[in-house]
């Protein structure tokens, strides 16, 4: 079986499962903070199961463009295109089916497809991600994924956005997460030409969105975060998300070890260490 290392643009792979019940009374803001705090957990699971999603696509469509068959990671999904290679625009399409197990612990079914406009090498080219039926890990996957090459910044650091819109997230419960994002990033390469490992991605943005209870919440990379690529995960930077206008929850990514762990704030200063990568 195979494995693979994803590198999660976001909030990265937190597995925890929303207890919110749908009919609490928040009596007080003792209670309002705990509750805020199961719907805080919510939307970080529900945007890193989309943000995974995305993962395995772009891994795909890396592989497309490095063998031009590519998805050698998903021997157990039916493949194809509506152009031939090398000619755009060029939509793959990636079914699993009713069920593929991609490794141990990850299964996919319904269909990941990929529009191309072009090879994503030059600044303006894009590709678009959408979902048909899709699911991982019996989570529901909805929306579209939006990726744009914006060429180079000032110092020469290959720059993209990443558009994420209509997502919803229906987890194994029956509840529904839908959100919104909008995410810009920076690839720094560092001294060493030929070895990436120790180049890092810089993330900064924003999103929107609705938890399963119906609550609004905003959300903003206050600074930027960084994930090197030896490490596959965000070391450091800082979240914040904004409920109902005013409960305000902050999780800071750390100093740059690679600790995969981050530390959660809430409205009454009080915190808690939580693990943000597997």
């Amino acid at each position: 079986m195979k494995t693979f290392k994803f590198f999660i643009p976001l909030i990265a792979l937190l597995i925890i499962s929303s207890c919110a019940k749908k009919d609490i009374e928040l009596k007080d803001d003792s209670q309002k903070i705990v509750y805020n705090s199961k719907m805080t957990k919510e939307v970080i699971t529900a945007q890193n199961t989309f943000d995974l999603s995305n993962s395995l696509a772009e891994n795909s469509y890396k592989d497309i463009l490095k063998s031009g068959f590519g998805f050698r990671d998903f021997d157990c999904a039916e493949i194809s295109k509506t152009n031939s290679f090398g000619h755009f625009p060029n939509t793959f399409t990636i079914d699993f089916g009713d069920g593929c197990d991609v490794n141990d612990s990850l299964n996919l079914s319904g269909k990941m497809i990929l529009t191309f406009s072009g090879w994503f090498n030059h600044s303006g080219d894009s590709i678009v991600f959408h979902y048909e039926n899709f699911y991982v890990n019996g989570k529901h996957i909805e929306g579209e994924f939006v990726k744009k090459n914006l060429g180079k910044d000032q110092d020469g650091n290959r720059t993209f956005s990443k558009q994420i819109k209509n997502a919803k997230v229906t987890l194994e419960n029956g509840d529904v997460s839908s959100f919104n994002s909008l995410r810009y990033v920076k690839y720094y390469k560092n001294d060493t030409p030929f070895n990436i490992s120790d180049d890092e991605l810089g993330f900064t943005g924003n999103f929107d969105g609705i938890t399963s209870n119906g609550d609004s919440y905003t959300g903003l990379i206050k600074n930027e975060l960084i994930l090197p690529l030896s490490c596959g995960c965000v070391v450091s930077g800082e979240l914040e998300i904004t409920y109902n206008s005013s409960d305000v929850y902050t999780l800071d990514y750390g100093d740059g070890e690679c600790d995969k762990v981050g530390t959660l704030q809430y409205p009454d200063g009080t915190t808690e260490e939580i693990e943000i990568c597997k």
